[in-house]
């Protein structure tokens, strides 16, 4: 078991709603076969003091370490993890065989859960800093950890570029009659899908989405946040924002892990 011990508080700053808006899963994507993206978990979150819980996604960088976003580890004190292929639907803190693994808490006198210290609730395309990092209590044996990319990975990469994101978000579905809003569907399983690149900026990845685009297709949406990017086999960002209400089109916001700002906050905590 590896803890960390709390240092300095940081402050957990209230998400701001806007547009782009939080991203928190895959739409229009595949469902991941059982040997595929084994290392990509889905996250249970506890905020014990309001009895507020909420889910999403991460990948495992070492046997100990998960890596998610700042927006999914604020204010959290608890947190539970599970690699299944569908992940569990019990409540974590329910009675009996649950599916779920508990993963941290911040609730005593060490930390297992950290926000950048940088992140400010604000989602935008420059300054980020969208990360967040889960030391568990113990490893994790039988999973290979996925290899965060080099820094500077990313620099360079021509636009249309396609990268891999997977996560266990919602999607949506447009009923066939009737009203035609469409209706989220709870995400249970795994799933995966690919887009292009449209930009890039000092912190963020920018990806295109469109269900009708060649280069790629899916997009995030609920649930997907935290979630990884892979680019080459390497895990170059973590999931952060996406622009469509209904996570049909448009572009999403990815906060990128091969700079030097970014790794200055995860590499202590990774090793």
């Amino acid at each position: 078991m590896r803890r960390v011990q709390v240092g300095m508080a940081v402050a957990a700053g209230m998400l701001v709603a806007a547009i782009p808006s939080q991203a928190t899963a895959i739409q229009d994507g595949q469902v991941a076969e059982p040997d595929q993206f084994t290392n990509v978990a889905v996250l249970r979150f506890l905020d014990t003091d309001t009895n507020t819980r909420w889910r999403c996604s991460g990948t495992l960088v070492a046997p100990d370490v998960i890596i998610t976003a700042a927006h999914c580890t604020e204010a959290a004190d608890t947190v539970y993890y599970s690699f299944a292929p569908v992940r569990p639907t019990a409540e974590p803190d329910a009675p009996g065989d649950t599916g779920w693994t508990l993963g941290g808490s911040n609730l005593d006198a060490e930390q297992s859960i950290f926000t950048d210290p940088d992140w400010d609730g604000d989602l935008q395309m420059q300054s980020l800093d969208d990360i967040g990092v889960i030391v568990l209590d113990s490893a994790v044996t039988g999973i290979e950890p996925a290899t965060i990319a080099p820094l500077g990975t990313l620099e360079g990469l021509p636009r249309g570029t396609l990268f891999t994101l997977a996560g266990y978000g919602i999607h949506y579905v447009k009923p066939t009659e009737g009203p035609r809003k469409p209706t989220a569907v709870a995400g249970l399983e795994r799933s995966w899908t690919t887009s292009p690149l449209s930009a890039l900026t000092s912190d963020t990845l920018m990806l295109a989405a469109s269900p009708e685009d060649k280069r790629g297709g899916g997009t995030i949406c609920s649930g997907d946040s935290g979630g990884p990017v892979f680019y080459d086999g390497l895990l170059v960002a973590v999931t952060s924002w996406g622009s469509s209400i209904f996570c049909r089109s448009g572009q999403g916001g990815f906060q990128r892990l091969d700079t030097a700002d970014a790794f200055e906050f995860y590499g202590p905590l990774v090793g």
